[in-house]
């Protein structure tokens, strides 16, 4: 099956797009990983799969996608290197049946925050838009604007606290959580396993929608050295995925089960050439994008390399094809 390559930057803007090819970013990598994704990272030991979360995490904060990011791990002082520069240690957890459970409570507590100062907000315009008009305060005003503080001079326009880092925009807070190495522990016995691989884009819900958003939502990447076998993925969590990215795999049941259930979701004979294609050494992997923005962003080889196949170009209505 014909296909073409194309080398892609990370997080900074491709200056030569290829014609017929997409050059839209899709946030953390031009592959898509951003916002409530599911993303599954399949391979062995020493295999790379550390390296790939602490790589996804620093593009994350490059591009401002997640306004927090959370790590469970029983490795965080031995792989210190790769996130201690990353991700701040108050948001480190050992994995232990409530862990995630303790992340949610945070996500939680944020969506409390950012939904409190939507209603200060709302009170300070109100209260600004009185005091332009010449309007008298009712005795409800009064008592309200007096228990902020407000009566005693002009009071700051409130300020969301990840607004700075986000240009000043104000957005419901954007959280990712790491699950690494994190399989054959407790963690997996929890009942909140299961629901953030199912239910993440609704977890905080907000009690009024902001723009599209009914829900601040938690972003979920985890690691497994296997697929669907003994202290794997359960299937609930695999058929769920947004996105997955496999490393070498010499077991030949392993593959041929993923290549069973990837059936419904890409072309088998497109998957099969990419990954061939992908794992030329021991720390290649492939990345699959199962809801790409354009055909053309499926398959990627070490996140930087799209692999385009022929019939995809055709079908890529991207608005720079020139």
């Amino acid at each position: 099956m014909p296909f073409s390559t194309k080398k892609i930057g990370l997080y900074a803007k491709d200056t030569n797009p290829t014609v017929g090819v997409s050059n839209a970013y899709d946030n953390v990598l031009q592959g898509g990983i951003d916002g409530n994704c599911l993303t599954g990272i399949f391979g062995l030991r020493n295999s790379g799969k550390t390296y790939v979360c602490s790589k996804i995490i620093n593009q994350a904060q490059k591009t401002n996608v997640y306004d927090r990011i959370y790590l469970i791990t029983p490795t965080f002082l031995s792989n210190k290197s790769y996130f201690g520069s990353h991700i701040d240690e108050l948001d480190v957890f050992e994995p232990t049946r409530d862990s995630i459970k303790d992340v949610i409570g945070r996500v939680e507590e944020d969506r409390d925050e950012f939904e409190s100062f939507l209603e200060e907000l709302k009170d300070y315009k109100e209260y600004m838009n009185t005091l332009k008009g010449k309007n008298e305060f009712t005795d409800e005003q009064l008592y309200k604007y007096d228990e902020l503080g407000w009566l005693d001079g002009l009071p700051e326009m409130p300020e969301w606290k990840y607004a700075k880092r986000n240009k000043g925009k104000i957005r419901p807070p954007q959280s990712l959580v790491i699950l690494d190495d994190v399989l054959s522990s407790p963690v997996v016995a929890s009942p909140y396993f299961t629901k953030i691989g199912v239910m993440n884009r609704h977890i905080a819900g907000l009690n009024e929608p902001y723009g599209e958003r009914s829900a601040c939502g938690l972003g979920v990447i985890f690691n497994s050295q296997t697929y669907s076998m003994q202290q794997g993925v359960s299937r609930v969590l695999r058929q769920n995925l947004t996105h997955m990215i496999i490393f070498k795999n010499k077991q030949q049941k392993q593959m041929d089960k993923m290549i069973d259930e990837l059936a419904g979701a890409v072309d088998q004979d497109k998957f099969t050439e990419a990954y061939n294609y992908a794992i030329q050494d021991k720390h290649d992997s492939l990345l699959i994008s199962f809801k790409p923005h354009c055909p053309t962003h499926t398959f990627k080889r070490n996140m930087n390399e799209l692999i385009i196949f022929d019939d995809d170009i055709k079908e890529c209505k991207c608005t720079n094809q020139k």
